[in-house]
């Protein structure tokens, strides 16, 4: 092995701390930028970081905090903002550390798959990825479903390399954690059946081997077991209702009109973002077809598995999507992959010679529109209406007080509490029916909350609004908040 050889786990701890610094440097006082036109919106951020601060506050999760997806993430999240100091820059923090895990899980596939080189290149182009820089800072439920998910498809690939019953169920643990983060990454068990099938066509006699049985039952149970506990004991009937049927009902919206929208616009702007390391994935699955590269195989069904997933998901937002990017770099990186592959005959050598050419000549083609969406993923957070909204809430409510507004990141900047039941007011949960007056009134009467403010969904539903006339003082505000705000009839 040559010199620059040994150096590859090296430059990949450099590629890491670039990555890192990069992210640190944008941690506090920025938001999302603008790409040929396309928002990333933080609406999220504050359902997620209310969420957590009410979980810190001792409310359970589903039977009084509602969530939409597994308990995992928001757990994960609630115990960095506690060791954090309860600051939104700590749920960034938290996205960093996942996105650290996921470039770990590409580089450890890749390199089983097709050596080190392999490793290092995924992980440039993933670190590069202009929406995974997004994805490692934006507090979304994708930053654990990658971290975790990319690792269980590593340790598949280290399994289907060694056969060691060790690596299935680890892979599967790991499956099982990245299902909890989200239930999308439950698509992930199809690398991993790759991966075992791989093992099984090693053996020579027909049939399923006893000792295949075992790592197969092994598995199974190293995903089945924490999962089928987690729904089982933590408020089963109000976790089914949030995380499953809350996400079909709202499906069913989203598929009819008049809220239905198709989904090839999306992907195709989620594509347009970085269609270097597009054109590296597919020479990748090229050239594994020309090296006969079977574990190639593991990365290609990552991607088919997760695709599979999104193609008919409503309403589908651009942050589902940074979940392909993984996938994406780790088919990327098979295309150095002839570097661990003994004997190519000259045509494999020259046919893997253009692919990658060609991958390359694309990739530099779009390399400074790649930067310079990563250079302005970020901007100062310097909002006038959110500033304006934040600081009524302040003038309005007192620190311990919990004060009612349906987006989630006025009540962060006012440093504010909202009511358990409604740290997430999206039009989504709002058109499923998962926001009837009752549970609304119920909630402000419960939390005595005093001070409302409606910047989004909430002051569009005409039934609530007479509600809060009837109950509540409105308080007239300046055009340029874009509010309907009310207070208590004594405040």
């Amino acid at each position: 092995m040559t010199f620059v050889g040994h150096a590859v786990p090296y430059l990949l701890l450099v590629v890491g701390a670039v990555f890192v610094i990069w992210q640190v440097r944008h941690l506090h006082g920025y938001t999302y930028g603008l790409w040929h036109g396309n928002p990333w919106s933080d609406y999220d951020e504050g359902v997620y970081l209310t969420s957590a601060r009410q979980l810190n506050n001792g409310h359970a999760i589903f039977s009084q905090v509602f969530s939409s997806q597994p308990m995992l993430f928001l757990a994960g999240l609630a115990l960095t903002l506690q060791l954090g100091g309860g600051t939104p820059d700590a749920g960034h923090v938290y996205s960093l550390i996942c996105g650290l895990f996921a470039l770990g899980g590409v580089a450890w596939l890749c390199w089983e798959v097709g050596g080190r080189w392999s490793a290092l290149l995924s992980t440039v182009l993933l670190a590069l990825s202009p929406g995974f820089v997004i994805a490692s800072h934006a507090i979304e439920a994708e930053a654990p479903m990658l971290a975790f998910g990319s690792l269980a498809v590593a340790a598949s690939a280290r399994y289907a390399r060694y056969g060691e019953r060790r690596w299935v169920a680890i892979a599967c643990a790991l499956l099982a954690a990245a299902t909890l983060s989200k239930l999308l990454a439950v698509a992930i068990a199809l690398p991993i059946v790759v991966a075992v099938l791989l093992k099984w066509l090693e053996f020579d006699r027909p049939g399923i081997p006893r000792r295949l049985l075992l790592d197969i039952g092994t598995g199974a149970a190293c995903f089945v077991v924490p999962v089928a506990a987690v729904f089982a004991l933590i408020s089963p009937s109000a976790q089914w209702d949030q995380v499953i049927s809350f996400h079909l009902k709202a499906s069913e919206i989203y598929s009819k009109p008049p809220w239905l929208t198709a989904n090839g616009p999306t992907f195709s702007r989620f594509f347009g973002w970085d269609p270097g390391l597009v054109a590296f994935a597919v020479a990748g699955v090229a050239v594994a077809a020309v090296l006969r590269r079977r574990l190639a195989l593991i990365p290609i069904a990552w991607l088919i598995a997760t695709l599979a997933t999104l193609v008919r998901y409503h309403p589908l937002f651009i942050h589902h999507l940074t979940v392909l990017l993984a996938p994406l770099a780790a088919l990327a990186g098979v295309v150095v992959a002839f570097d661990s592959a003994p004997k190519l005959a000259v045509l494999q050598r020259v046919a893997a010679g253009l692919l990658i050419l060609c991958a390359t000549v694309v990739y530099l083609m779009w390399l400074p529109e790649i930067l310079d969406h990563s250079r302005s993923a970020f901007i100062v957070d310097a909002n006038p209406i959110r500033a304006s909204q934040a600081t009524w809430l302040v003038q309005h409510s007192g620190p311990a007080d919990t004060i009612l507004v349906d987006d989630q990141m006025v009540a962060v900047a006012a440093n504010r509490l909202v009511p358990p039941a409604l740290t997430d007011t999206s039009t989504v949960r709002s058109l499923s029916g998962y926001l009837p007056l009752s549970l609304l009134t119920e909630a402000l009467s419960s939390s005595h909350v005093r001070t409302v403010l409606l910047v989004r969904t909430l002051q569009y539903d005409k039934e609530f609004v007479q509600w809060l006339r009837a109950h509540y003082r409105e308080v007239p505000l300046p055009a340029g908040y874009k509010a309907i705000a009310f207070v208590a009839p004594n405040t």
